[in-house]
C-alpha cells in the first residue's frame, strides 16, 4: 500500500482537494521499507538515541 500514497496525493492535489509544501531538511531519513531494512534501522535509531 506504501507505493499507491504519491498516486493519491497526486490525484488530489491535480483536483485542486489538497495543497502541498515541501520542507527542505539536512536531516536523515531512516525508514523501514523491507524487512532487510530493520538493522540498518535500528543501528541509526540506536545512535540517535544515545
Amino acid at each position: 500500500a506504501e507505493f499507491l500514497l504519491p498516486l493519491a496525493i497526486e490525484e488530489q492535489r491535480l483536483n485542486n482537494q489538497v495543497e502541498i509544501d515541501v520542507i527542505r531538511s539536512n536531516e536523515s531519513w531512516i525508514g523501514v521499507t523491507n524487512p532487510e531494512d530493520l538493522d540498518a534501522a535500528r543501528s541509526a535509531l540506536a545512535i540517535i538515541n544515545d
